[in-house]
């Protein structure tokens, strides 16, 4: 005769969350590739791993090539918005380093994780769930998007077009996909991936959600995806001196070439060893064209405006 045994469990017992998509194939939104097994583990264990990356060389690293070295997402950005609507509000996904904050008179910076120097420690899930719909005329999502599969890209593109009002209008910028998004193995190389965006990806999402490309972005020469960068020519040889000083973290076992051939750039490593290259050129090959580095697709949409069914707006 055996004796049953009574299981109690306690209130406060951690739970394990199990990947839900563990046994799931999941393809980038074009269906062009199978993202690889990195996507099927929860959200909660890439985002940690993500971060303690981030922990690693956010401020020392990625901070300074956010806005004063870019061609699109840096001062052009915010003369964008001002010369448009100085009283704008601004929600800056993601923000980081919160680089727009005090150039843009209405801006809101959110971050999820402890680098950087946001005014809210939130998520945009958080910001969906806290902030009205139709609120602001620009969001801002400089990387962001980089961090989720094709069903969490699609829900954070579907709160921000929810916070957006209508005409209001989403200036984002992801990077590239290049190999390692797709055929390396993260743990093997402590690092987490990105989304492998193409260009063909940004006009998919674009279709699935009430985006429009910007009539204004268009005749300011943003006409659909263009490539944003940083020509390591602009930068101080003391700061390119103090950047080559890092060891950097994400260092593919092959490398990283870029998938698409329009894109010039890889992986962090492959950023670092160009500007050990630059230091070189400046002292060898002074007329020699220096190289941009750091290139992602940037682009603007806009948020259509209702149908009012041939009727004229009462203002």
């Amino acid at each position: 005769m055996t004796r049953q045994q009574d299981y109690t469990f306690a209130t406060d017992r951690p739970q394990v969350e199990l990947g839900k998509f563990r046994y799931v194939q999941k393809l980038e939104v074009t269906g062009t590739f199978e993202l690889p097994q990195w996507w099927r583990l929860p959200e909660r264990v890439r985002w940690e791993h993500t971060a303690r990356n981030y922990q690693k060389s956010y401020d020392a690293w990625t901070a300074e090539f956010t806005f004063a070295t870019r061609k699109y997402s840096g001062q052009w950005l915010v003369d964008y918005i001002n010369n448009k609507d100085p009283e704008a509000l601004v929600l800056d996904v993601g923000c980081g380093s919160n680089p727009y904050k005090g150039k843009i008179k209405n801006l809101i910076g959110i971050e999820p994780g402890d680098w950087g120097s946001a005014d809210l420690r939130w998520s945009l899930g958080e910001a969906g769930n806290m902030m009205c719909n139709n609120t602001f005329d620009y969001i801002v999502a400089i990387g962001p998007l980089n961090h989720g599969d094709t069903y969490e890209i699609d829900d954070m593109l579907g709160t921000i077009h929810g916070l957006l009002k209508p005409g209001g209008e989403l200036i984002a910028l992801v990077k590239p996909a290049n190999w390692a998004h797709i055929k390396v193995d993260p743990w093997r190389e402590n690092r987490g991936l990105c989304y492998p965006w193409l260009k063909k990806s940004i006009q998919k999402f674009e279709s699935m959600h009430g985006f429009s490309s910007s009539k204004r972005a268009v005749m300011f020469g943003v006409d659909g995806p263009v490539l944003d960068g940083t020509d390591l020519g602009t930068i101080s040889t003391e700061k390119l001196e103090y950047l080559s000083s890092i060891e950097p973290w994400e260092k593919t076992l092959y490398g990283a070439p870029p998938v698409e051939q329009e894109v010039q750039d890889g992986d962090m490593y492959s950023q670092w060893q160009a500007v050990q290259r630059e230091l070189e050129r400046r002292q060898n090959r002074p007329n020699d064209p220096s190289e941009v580095i750091r290139q992602r697709w940037f682009w603007i949409w806009q948020k259509d405006m209702p149908v009012n069914n041939g009727k004229e707006d009462d203002d």
